[in-house]
């Protein structure tokens, strides 16, 4: 009975690396410490399991943050109900030439540039029915860049949550380019034109 004591006061403190069989045995006080032992056994490996379960989820934790921080496309996440801005990568202030404790602060619904840009009216749409949608826009971002950039917008539900999801992604390089294709293409039809009137004129 004393081991038993002493072995349930051990545990109490959270020592469970005890064997009250060696103490003990024989008849009923013998099953009983063989029966604690394998509950102190069972309670160490409970223990031992949550903690390994708890450092895989701060390295999972830790990847996330670490992948989001550094993700080289714009990064929002937004309070479906209140609009308030949950989750803001580097790439995000990068791209709205702000920085990234004032878009932390930021509520989407309150933002001029969405409103003028057709983002809000997108962005509501998704949280209505839960369909993505993909934009291109040029705005002027609330710390006064002028930017070309491409969005997808999702929803995603979590704790029967609704929240927003934003995905940024700058193309003004890439519309440049495609004006100066499309300037090529217009130069090229007007030299093809010229080279055609000019053997019409040889012709007559």
């Amino acid at each position: 009975i004393t081991a038993l004591r002493g072995a349930a006061q051990k545990v109490a403190q959270g020592d469970l690396n005890i064997h009250v069989s060696d103490y003990v045995s024989g008849g009923e006080l013998g099953e009983l410490g063989n029966s604690f032992d394998v509950m102190a056994r069972k309670l160490s490996d409970d223990i031992a399991n949550r903690k390994r379960a708890e450092e895989e989820r701060q390295e999972d934790l830790f990847f996330i943050e670490t992948l989001l921080e550094n993700a080289p496309i714009g990064i929002r996440v937004f309070d479906g109900e209140t609009g308030k801005c949950i989750l803001s990568n580097k790439a995000t202030a990068d791209i709205a030439g702000g920085h990234i404790e004032a878009m932390q602060k930021q509520n989407f619904r309150e933002l001029e540039s969405w409103r003028t840009s057709g983002l809000l009216e997108v962005s509501e749409m998704v949280l209505t029915d839960g369909s993505s949608r993909t934009v291109g826009v040029d705005m002027l971002t609330s710390f006064g860049k002028q930017v070309s950039v491409s969005y997808i917008v999702s929803r995603f539900i979590v704790k029967e949550k609704p929240l927003l999801l934003v995905i940024g992604r700058d193309i003004a390089i890439e519309k440049q380019l495609e004006n100066k294709n499309r300037e090529m293409e217009v130069q090229m039809l007007h030299v093809q034109k010229l080279e055609s009137l000019g053997v019409l004129a040889g012709g007559i």
